[in-house]
């Protein structure tokens, strides 16, 4: 009984490092690392996709996607034609 309990622990404590690494992989940190590569982006433009990237389902699809769709997501965003939908 007592064998079991422990790995029912161990499980537990992987699946929460899992967790943590998949959190992390898609972390405001991260968001940020990729848009700097954008250095010729209009401050305005960075300023808007930045608040658009505080919303966790934004920064996932944001740091899936290949680079030329994220061109044109941030083109979307700068221009007002990006619907945040809830």
């Amino acid at each position: 009984f007592l064998g079991k309990e422990r790995r029912v622990a161990r499980t537990s404590g992987s699946c929460v490092g899992e967790s943590k690494r998949k959190i992390e992989r898609f972390s405001l940190d991260k968001a940020v690392e990729a848009l700097s590569v954008y250095k010729d982006m209009p401050r305005t433009a960075y300023l808007k996709v930045m608040k658009t990237l505080y919303k966790k389902e934004n920064r996932v699809a944001f740091l899936a996607m290949p680079e030329d769709r994220k061109i044109e997501w941030m083109n979307s965003i700068a221009d007002g034609s990006f619907r945040d939908y809830e």
